[in-house]
């Protein structure tokens, strides 16, 4: 298993839980992008 997927495995339940978030594939790699319903628009969510 790669490191990405034990990262994804580990989180999935949070994913889940909230469809507001999700795991995304770009040319530079995976990156966690929230949506913001009342801008209508994605942005990059960062982990506290």
């Amino acid at each position: 298993m790669l490191t990405f997927e034990k990262v994804l495995e580990v989180f999935q339940a949070y994913l889940d839980d909230d469809p507001l978030y999700e795991v995304v594939q770009t040319s530079h790699g995976y990156t966690l992008m929230a949506w913001e319903p009342h801008r209508n628009d994605w942005y990059s969510a960062e982990i506290q």
